[in-house]
């Protein structure tokens, strides 16, 4: 397995809870769910990143 690029035990706990959440939410999609889930997935990475207010209009 490679090395990770973000070590985990520089997360917070409350950043550890979000990524679990997130991971076991996408590891539960089926196949035929592949692409909606992919396309809202990028969108809600996104915000989860940069937060939703970044890509409002007049950012």
């Amino acid at each position: 397995m490679n090395e990770p690029i973000i070590d985990p035990s520089t997360l917070c706990e409350g950043q550890r809870e979000a990524i679990r959440e997130q991971y076991s939410i996408n590891k539960s999609i089926t196949p035929s769910e592949i692409q909606n889930a992919y396309q809202i997935g990028i969108v809600q990475t996104f915000e989860w990143l940069f937060g939703k207010d970044f890509f409002e209009k007049g950012e």
